[in-house]
């Protein structure tokens, strides 16, 4: 009998709220059938009169006309950025970027809330003390995981390098004191420029990350962390064109991705086929098509409980489409109310375990790299090496490979030292596997 799995077909319907709710939304459960969602309010990117504003309401009423308010007022010279929201252990964590053009720095400060964002305390400086030279930035909620370690996904400016970089920070004091920064991809000054990164907690206690990558027609990177994000894997690129991802766990410990897509414009999302590592993804729809000129979107999503019927497996989603970026307007944050049927369609993969695994030895090389697949089965497949700009610069095979271990070998002698990326491809299945060459 073929396995079955429950496929959520989603319709979006949008309210769009007017000016001045326009930028970088990040949205929140509070419980009691209440959303929060906090953004950054004001009138260019570059300004120093950013303020972090928040609305209030109930899943199936949503009218903020009488509820936005500020949290937090710029001072002079100060431009607060990209605010998150996170409910930890009952407690409502804020984090910020905290820019001061007095002084050249941009740093992290977090704010805490225990009557549910109502009052706040005052703002605590995360990196301040870390490296006065580095810009830091960051875009996503923060995660806890199952031994209370707090993980605060950030991407900094290395200045000695002139590169920027996409990593982590932990905590394990609540918050309190922080750890070193653990950059998990670097990018280069004239190529790689990872950002926006997200990090979520799987099954099976491993760490997941997911950041943008600019210069790469805005694929993203993904890596794991074993040890509660005390190290983390080398990156790995993956191969999805998509800006500000952020990852949400739901309640059966499956992972969300929303991410902002373009060609077409709009809203991508996806969920996880599995629990645990490694995560294996399903079909990547446009759950929000967008039509018009919007040059960005920052989607940020929230499980809820549908009012209007007994069904309880939906998410509120909210974005932000810039309609204007260089020319000061920020345009306007959206909400989306899901609406979806359930239906049980066959789904034969969704229980399958990986079809093969990769390995490619040396790494480095110079100039012969072996690539290793394991195929549990006979399958059509593909391999191609591309390099960090996408572009196909070999092609390894295309046809069919038997059950078991399989070797190629690709000979880079007449390819410039850099980074290579094996693809893989078989059915729906793609792996990737960086690679170094190393003259």
């Amino acid at each position: 009998m073929k396995n079955l799995i429950i496929i959520l077909l989603f319709l979006w319907t949008p309210t769009i709220f007017a000016k001045p709710h326009n930028a970088f939304p990040s949205v929140e459960n509070l419980g009691d059938d209440t959303i929060m969602v906090v953004f950054r309010s004001g009138t260019t990117h570059f300004s120093d009169d950013g303020d972090i504003k928040t609305f209030r309401g109930y899943y199936d009423q949503f009218d903020d006309t009488l509820n936005t308010y500020t949290l937090f007022r710029s001072p002079a010279g100060i431009d607060f950025r990209d605010p998150s929201i996170r409910m930890l252990d009952g407690v409502l964590i804020l984090t910020f970027d905290y820019v001061n053009y007095n002084i050249g720095r941009d740093d992290i400060v977090i704010s805490r809330s225990y009557d549910k964002g109502i009052t706040w305390t005052m703002l605590e400086n995360v990196t301040q003390g870390m490296n006065d030279s580095y810009r830091w930035w960051t875009s996503t909620e923060m995660a806890e995981t199952k031994n209370k370690v707090w993980i605060l996904p950030l991407y900094r400016w290395e200045s000695k390098l002139a590169v920027w970089s996409a990593g982590t920070i932990r905590s394990t004091d609540f918050g309190r004191s922080w750890e070193d920064y653990v950059p998990v991809v670097y990018g280069s000054g004239d190529s790689l420029s990872p950002s926006e990164p997200s990090v979520v907690q799987l099954n099976d206690g491993s760490l997941f990350f997911l950041a943008r990558e600019d210069n790469l027609n805005n694929c993203m990177y993904y890596s794991y962390s074993f040890d509660e994000g005390k190290t983390w894997q080398p990156a790995q690129l993956w191969f999805e064109p998509g800006m500000a991802p952020w990852v949400y766990k739901d309640t059966d410990g499956h992972i969300l991705v929303s991410y902002g897509a373009k060609d077409p414009w709009g809203v991508a999302l996806t969920k996880s086929l599995n629990s645990f590592y490694p995560l294996k993804w399903g079909d990547v729809p446009r759950v929000v098509p967008y039509t018009d000129p919007a040059t960005y979107t920052y989607p940020s999503l929230c499980r809820i409980k549908f009012l209007s019927n007994s069904r309880t497996n939906c998410y509120f989603l909210v974005n932000n489409i810039e309609w204007d970026h260089y020319a000061g307007d920020i345009g306007d944050t959206l909400i989306f109310l899901p609406k979806y049927s359930v239906t049980d369609v066959e789904s034969p993969s969704s229980s399958l375990p990986n079809k093969f695994t990769v390995s490619a030895y040396p790494n480095p090389f110079n100039p012969i790299n072996t690539l290793s697949i394991d195929a549990l089965e006979k399958s059509d497949m593909k391999i191609e090496v591309v390099n960090i700009l996408g572009e196909r610069v070999a092609r390894i095979f295309d046809g069919i490979i038997n059950r078991g271990l399989n070797s190629y070998t690709w000979d880079a002698s007449n390819y410039p030292s850099g980074i290579y990326f094996y693809r893989v491809k078989s059915g729906g299945n793609i792996e990737t596997k960086r690679i170094t060459l190393l003259k």
